[in-house]
């Protein structure tokens, strides 16, 4: 059977292909992991154990706002401040919450 000049060379390209793509895989690699490596050590990404926050309420009423604020449905916390006498009162007002999850009345 003859091969033509372009099967020939069809041919010859995928030999190469075959050849060197192991290779080119390995170096592939090894750059991810070099760049994993270089962006943990540069920024300090290490896996932490997970923080516990142990609610504490000091009145009966900052646990009823917390029972109210059930976190079934995710994370919620609650701040209010009485505007005549100054008493605040919060729930998980230690943690930062995204601007997006917050409402202001």
């Amino acid at each position: 059977m003859k091969m033509g000049l372009i099967g020939k060379f069809a041919a010859a390209a995928a030999l190469a292909v075959g050849t060197f793509a192991p290779a080119m895989a390995q170096q592939a690699s090894y750059q991810r992991n070099n760049f994993e490596a270089a962006f943990d050590s540069t920024f300090g990404t290490k896996k932490r154990a997970p923080q516990t926050f142990e609610a504490v309420y000091e009145t009966a009423f900052e646990r009823r706002i917390a029972q109210l604020a059930d976190g079934g449905e995710g994370r919620i916390g609650v701040f209010a401040m009485d505007l005549t006498t100054g008493q605040e009162i919060s729930i998980l007002g230690d943690q930062r919450f995204p601007m997006a999850s917050t409402s202001k009345i």
